[in-house]
Order: structure tokens, then C-alpha cells, then sequence
């Protein structure tokens, strides 16, 4: 790794591609862990399994390191843009790749109803609720609604207000502890998550007002917020967790997994760590996210339908090869193609003002 300039962003690459690989790297252990269920690497009580899955789990590693990216990147994404040119370059960075996933599952996965179907394409299910095609579409919900609460404090001036952001974070601190507490009591299956994401977002955002010199947030001042979250985040974590409803919850893993990725992120954000391999993860780390639940897995069925006693390393290897491909070939034929589409069609629109201004001067 090399340290690089404060002023770039190689880093948010490089962390970005980290997130990307724990995410897989999880997926790949618990479907492995069922089809070598005799593969002593893959057991319940081994310490690779405490390691990837069990106490901690890099996948949820992974989501909250991007939640820290999103809130560190996004709002600044807003500078020197209008509104309608934000939608604009959100809409055209996330759907083309998000519309190709979804077409891809159903190559792999099969025809879903036309309800599941019609409301993935919104990306939109889980505010209806209507099930995900894919197991990752539930973080591009929560990010939806960080790209609402940014341009709705845009519009209104407030979205790089100090004040504002220290609000922001309490609020929904203060939302994850009454979710939690309800859950815990009920056994309804609340949405803790959503706050608790949202609270990492507002995180990373003081993270880069700390980049931009920001007098009010100093080092010392994050870390005090940073230690709030980390205290609050115990009781949440307990509350909200305790009991599994189907997802493996455990209440320390959650926990473990959220002060893991605080620290990666802390780490990054501190010494501007740069890996080029990492970094190259990190630019196709979207498509790599959508596609290798689908593209991976499915195309090792085929394989293991063909092969039926192919060994757990050769699965392993076939399906991260199978995800990169599909990823690589996404982003340059769908991800970049469909960024500059929308940046041209930013340029388009502003010409026929710049026409009008130019006509208005040379009128008597």
C-alpha cells in the first residue's frame, strides 16, 4: 500500500473495492458452507467461520463501509449542480446496471411474478413491500433515501450546515433506539437498519467536512460523535437483534460487524491507504455487487450440474472468475457508457439557455 495526497480520492476506491470483496467473500462462504457441508473449512464451529461469518460477517462489513463512502461522497456530488442534474447522474449511475442485473436473474434464476418484477425495476419493493430479486437490492433502498435527504437539505441550504449534520446524526440515532425498543418488545420486524445506516452516512459526511478543513468539525469533535454512535450502537444492536428472523441475526455479530467497518473506514480516511488492485475492485465494485449473486452463482449451478464433484476450491476460483468477467464487462459496456450518457444529456440542457442569455444581451 502507498500513502497518497490528502487532496485525492484513491483511497475511497481502494475501500470501496475492499467493501466490494466482503460482500462476496460472504455470500461465497454461506453457499459453500452448504454444498461442502463436510469441508471442514466451512464448519460451524471452525475459526474461518468465526472469522468470515459467524462472529464477525464481512458482508455486513462490507454494506457499511459503502454507507460510510456514500455519506462522504454523495453530498459533495451536489456541489456546482442543480437539483434536476443531480437526479440526473444518480438515475444514470444506478439503473442501467441495476436494470442488466435484474434481466440477468431472470436468465439464471427464472421468470419471477410480474408484481416482484415490475416493482424491482423501480427499485422501489421494499417501500411497497414487495421481495428483492436479488439479495443486495435492500442497500440501494437505504441509499435512495440519503439521495432524497441530501438534496431535500440542498434545496433547502442546509445541506453543509454543521448544525444540521450534528441534528441529522441525533435524529437518527434517536430513531434506531425507539425501532429497536419496539422490536425488542413486539417481535415486529422493524426496519432498525435503515436509521442505523442513515447515522453512518451523517458519519462520513463529518468525515469529509473534516477533509474540507471545516472549522467546526475537528478530529476530536468527530471522534466524540463517533463514540456516541459506538455506545449507542451496543443497545441497539442487542434490542434490535437479539432474536433471528430468518437472517442469522445475532445481536454481537451485528454489533462486532458495525465497529469493524468504523474502524476500516477511520483507518482509510486517516492514512489515505491506496492498493491498485483494491482501487481496480473498487471502480467496477457496483456491477461486482449486483451481478455475482446472479452471474456467480448461477453460472457455477450450471457447472456443478455438469460436474457434480467439483471440489470446493475449484468452485471457489470458477465463481470469483465468473463474477469479475461479468462485472468488467458490465462496467465498461453498460456502467460507463450510461455515466456518460447522462453527463451528455446534463451538457444538452444547459445549451439552450446559454443560447437564450446570449439573445437576451443583443436585444435593444
Amino acid at each position: 500500500m502507498t500513502k497518497i495526497p490528502v487532496n485525492r480520492l484513491q483511497w475511497v476506491d481502494s475501500l470501496r473495492g475492499l467493501a466490494a470483496v466482503a460482500v462476496v467473500v460472504v455470500h461465497l462462504f454461506n453457499k459453500s458452507r452448504r454444498l461442502y457441508p463436510h469441508d471442514s473449512f466451512f464448519s460451524l464451529d471452525g475459526i474461518p467461520g468465526l472469522i468470515i461469518n459467524d462472529f464477525l460477517n464481512w458482508g455486513k462489513i462490507g454494506v457499511v463501509v459503502f454507507f460510510f463512502v456514500s455519506g462522504y461522497v454523495i453530498p459533495y456530488s451536489l456541489n456546482n449542480r442543480t437539483l434536476d442534474e443531480f437526479a440526473i447522474t444518480r438515475f444514470f449511475r444506478l439503473y442501467p446496471a441495476y436494470w442488466v442485473s435484474i434481466i440477468l436473474s431472470v436468465i439464471f434464476v427464472g421468470v419471477p411474478s410480474l408484481l416482484v418484477l415490475l416493482t424491482n425495476i423501480t427499485m422501489f419493493q421494499r417501500f411497497v413491500g414487495v421481495a428483492d430479486l436479488n439479495v443486495g437490492y435492500w442497500t440501494l433502498q437505504i441509499e435512495l433515501i440519503f439521495y432524497v435527504i441530501c438534496a431535500y437539505l440542498f434545496y433547502k441550504g442546509l445541506l453543509y450546515n454543521a448544525k444540521t449534520i450534528v441534528k441529522g446524526f441525533y435524529l437518527f440515532l434517536v430513531v434506531a433506539v425507539l425501532l429497536s425498543v419496539v422490536r425488542y418488545f413486539t417481535g415486529l420486524k422493524l426496519p432498525v437498519a435503515v436509521p442505523v445506516s442513515l447515522n453512518v452516512m451523517f458519519l462520513g459526511l463529518m468525515a469529509r467536512k473534516l477533509s474540507n478543513n471545516d472549522e467546526i468539525f475537528t478530529r476530536s469533535y468527530i471522534l466524540k460523535h463517533v463514540a456516541v454512535f459506538v455506545i449507542t450502537l451496543l443497545p441497539i444492536c442487542f434490542l434490535a437483534y437479539n432474536k433471528d428472523y430468518g437472517y442469522d441475526e445475532k445481536w454481537y455479530k451485528y454489533f462486532s460487524s458495525y465497529i469493524t467497518a468504523t474502524a476500516f473506514f477511520a483507518l482509510f480516511f486517516h492514512y489515505k491507504w491506496s492498493n491498485k488492485a483494491f482501487a481496480f475492485l473498487g471502480a467496477i465494485s457496483y456491477s461486482l455487487y449486483l451481478l455475482h449473486p446472479v452471474v456467480g452463482f448461477g453460472a457455477m449451478k450450471y457447472i456443478r450440474n455438469i460436474f457434480p464433484h467439483i471440489s470446493s476450491l475449484n468452485y471457489i476460483l470458477l465463481f470469483m472468475l465468473f463474477s469479475i468477467i461479468s462485472a468488467l464487462l458490465c462496467y465498461y459496456l453498460i456502467e460507463k457508457p450510461a455515466i456518460a450518457i447522462g453527463k451528455s444529456f446534463i451538457k444538452s440542457r444547459k445549451k439552450p439557455s446559454i443560447v437564450i442569455q446570449a439573445t437576451a444581451a443583443v436585444e435593444p
